[in-house]
């Protein structure tokens, strides 16, 4: 079955799969830092792995892997292939594809662990992996790296059941002296599930603790006196799971506490909120044939009243087949409850519905920010104890909580749809899959191609000292900060996998203060200022990037290197020249 779920995330990623070691999806910006990050992972795990988080960008900073998510628990996996090949492309589009895929076969296995069969469980997996916003944030690894969320949920509801069935525990009899008790394994392998969870990305491990959290409400609102001996055992596992995660969390903890000064303001965060009619705008990409027709409609309607800027690319309606379907579902389990035709005992598929129709609303609730209304004077909404529990407001977008959303919306239809009579679902589950095929269709991504990693990048090896790589951020005419050359470093930090030598340039989730200050002393490299601050840094080489600096204010800094004394050509072709500048002399007369 996980073979079916690799093929949908072909096609719902197509034409990635084609372009698996050439070319990355939408843009340069996220794909190159995700290789890039990927790729140091891989190094480090082999040349440095007690200092991992020194990585080769910010020279000569450390800790500097924690201006960004370090994807440990994703990278280890992918690492073999990467030292096999050494191609940071190849190994960023075999993660993302993957994470399609366990994401929705692990929803595929909650559903038939909650009594369905395989056709509501593949119909629910294949609606959480290829909602339209999850397809859509395809370059957002953070938001795609909630894929064990629906295993952390199968341990929950296994240890409830352990705890709730006294028979099963009875049946079991008692266990051999060296092996842990049931109760015992199921915690540590929660355990195991949520350190894996954080350490394969810091935002999707607090979105899946979030859900667990939303669980454990649940627990004490409808268990009540047997709500604690379920809650322990499953609190024992979370907390087992942050200690293992102790690892990845400590450096961004450390460097918090070296650069307090580096952290998202609440109003950043007010402005990455939704609004509950963001949940009215589509995406336009999505949708084939008739169905694409209703999106635009949706889309004229409701998009220009939305206030949030951050939604228009993804949309957060969840689909037509997820809103249609689960809609459907919740007026059968309300005509269930109402007719009185069922019992906890007996049939639980109404509990489950309630159960996961609260996780999707718990995930709309955190979308909606801090603050009510998305204004700062707001009243205060669950969000906001997130953001002050989590150091420097790392967990900066709200909207992403998004994800709760779908993966609640999607196992409450797959239950209700497993509920159904023999016959009746049979023929439910086949129109599901042919909705699903037409929600699931978008317009193909655009791939593209990275700069050419040639020789003069792998040079670099050989040289002592930092590198400073032209372009980096640059300022325009009235002394302004032009953001989207910030991104270029995406590709300079990509082109130093070439030899991960230390360079000065870097971005991350946080833009250093001391960066943008040294971003400021080169921008008319070279002069005897720029050469002396570069030098007090530890560079001893620069990179030029002749092709990148074309359209830049640095598009005649390599002739000038050229004819600067004591400057020395170490090597060039028609994509990048590399100097020695450590002799450098006086400006030349």
């Amino acid at each position: 079955m996980f073979g079916v779920f690799l093929a949908a995330a072909a096609v719902v990623t197509w034409p990635v799969v084609r372009h698996l070691a050439t070319g990355v999806p939408g843009n340069l910006t996220d794909s190159l830092e995700n290789s890039y990050v990927f790729s140091w992972d891989a190094h480090a795990l082999l040349r440095q792995p007690l200092h991992l988080f020194d990585a080769n960008i910010f020279y000569p900073q450390r800790l500097t892997l924690a201006y960004s998510e370090n994807v440990l628990g994703l990278a280890v996996f992918v690492a073999p292939l990467y030292w096999l090949t050494h191609n940071p492309i190849l190994i960023v589009n075999v993660a993302t594809l993957a994470l399609y895929a366990v994401g929705g076969y692990s929803t595929y296995l909650l559903v038939r662990e909650l009594g369905s069969s395989r056709g509501p469980a593949l119909v629910a997996g294949l609606a959480f992996m290829g909602a339209p916003y999850r397809v859509l944030v395809i370059q957002h690894l953070t938001v795609l790296a909630t894929h064990l969320m629906p295993l952390a949920f199968l341990l929950l509801l296994r240890i409830e059941r352990e705890v709730a069935s006294p028979t099963r525990r009875a049946r079991s009899g008692p266990s051999p002296r060296w092996r842990l008790p049931r109760l015992g394994r199921l915690s540590l392998v929660l355990g195991l599930v949520v350190a894996l969870a954080v350490w394969s990305s810091i935002n999707g491990g607090v979105i899946t603790l979030a859900g667990i959290g939303i669980w454990a409400v649940w627990e004490l609102a409808t268990r009540r006196r047997q709500a604690p001996r379920i809650l322990v055992p499953s609190l024992a596992g979370v907390v087992l799971g942050l200690v293992l995660s102790l690892p990845v969390l400590v450096p961004y903890a450390i460097l918090h506490r070296i650069h307090p000064e580096f952290s998202h303001s609440l109003a950043e965060v007010v402005g990455y909120s939704a609004s509950p009619s963001d949940y009215l705008v589509p995406a336009l990409k999505s949708g084939g044939p008739g169905v694409h027709s209703v999106y635009v409609t949706m889309m004229h309607r409701f998009g220009p009243r939305s206030s949030n800027p951050h939604i228009f690319e993804t949309g957060l309606f969840p689909g037509l087949f997820l809103t249609l379907s689960y809609l459907a579902a919740a007026c059968a389990a309300a005509s269930a409850v109402v007719r009185r035709r069922t019992r906890a005992h007996g049939r639980p598929w109404t509990r489950h519905f309630a159960l996961f129709s609260l996780v999707a609303l718990g995930g709309f609730v955190l979308t909606l920010g801090p603050k009510a209304g998305r204004r700062l004077s707001g009243f205060p909404l669950p969000y906001d104890l997130l953001y002050r529990l989590v150091p420097a407001g790392a967990i900066r977008v709200p909207v992403r909580f998004f994800v709760l959303v779908l993966f609640g919306m999607a196992v409450a239809m797959g239950v209700v749809l497993a509920a159904a009579r023999p016959r009746l679902r049979t023929a439910l589950v086949g129109l599901s899959l042919l909705a699903l095929g037409l929600d699931m269709v978008h317009a193909p991504f655009s791939i593209l191609r990275p700069p050419p990693i040639t020789n003069v990048n792998r040079m670099t090896a050989e040289t002592t000292g930092g590198i400073l790589a032209l372009p980096t951020t640059e300022w325009d005419a009235s002394g302004t900060v032009m953001i989207s050359s910030i991104f270029r470093e995406t590709m300079q930090e990509y082109l130093s996998t070439a030899s991960f030598h230390p360079i000065v340039n870097g971005v991350g989730s946080l833009v250093p203060p001391f960066y943008i200050a040294e971003a400021a002393a080169v921008q008319d490299i070279p002069t005897p200022a720029s050469m002396a601050a570069i030098k007090s840094w530890g560079v001893r080489s620069v990179i030029v990037q002749t092709k990148l600096v074309a359209e830049t204010r640095w598009k005649d800094t390599a002739a000038r290197l050229d004819r600067w004394p004591g400057v020395r050509l170490l090597a060039g072709d028609s994509e990048a020249r590399l100097y020695d500048i450590s002799a450098a002399g006086p400006l030349p007369g």
